[in-house]
């Protein structure tokens, strides 16, 4: 994991997580899991972390942990229940807790059904936040979670017509 080209610096900014020992306590426990052979391979340190959140999480995104000190602690040793930023900052912060560099990447997951011509309709539910993961000689690495359970319901069809006068207008 890692580049042999960053500085001091650049390796502390990104292994640098959260004070709380739980979260590195967690992420040798699940490492261990591991069968041996693999268990020193960043990679497969990583997937094991991510597949433990994919696994366990509930998404939903009408759960904030807003009023926690550490909302994502409150969320990883609490009720696992969340959405996307909190899942990112868990797979993050466990990753850095075992030296692994880790980032969040943000962004809008859009489908190809939204859009209409050269225009791209992004709806306010389309914010996403994932994991990345540096591994030596590939690059910036995503992880992204895969929560095993949603509870919010599926978000209402678009209305279609609207999406294409909004294109049009647009143009």
């Amino acid at each position: 994991a890692g580049s042999s080209t960053w500085s001091d610096s650049v390796w502390e900014h990104y292994t640098e997580g959260p004070v709380d020992p739980r979260y590195e306590e967690l992420a040798r426990q699940l490492i261990a899991e591991l069968p041996v052979e693999i268990q020193d391979d960043p990679f497969a340190q990583a997937l094991k972390i991510k597949l433990h959140i994919d696994e366990n999480m509930r998404y939903t995104r009408s759960e904030r942990h807003d009023d926690a000190p550490d909302p994502t602690a409150d969320f990883l040793f609490g009720n696992f229940t969340g959405y996307c930023v909190h899942s990112a900052h868990a797979a993050a912060y466990l990753w850095r807790s075992v030296g692994l560099p880790a980032r969040i990447g943000t962004g809008y997951l859009v489908e190809e059904s939204e859009r209409r011509g050269s225009a791209l309709m992004v709806m306010n539910d389309a914010a996403h936040a994932w994991p990345e993961l540096y591994l030596k000689d590939i690059g910036w690495v995503v992880l992204d979670i895969a929560p095993a359970e949603n509870l919010d319901p599926p978000r209402e069809p678009t209305d279609d017509e609207m999406l294409t006068a909004l294109a049009d207008l647009a143009r």
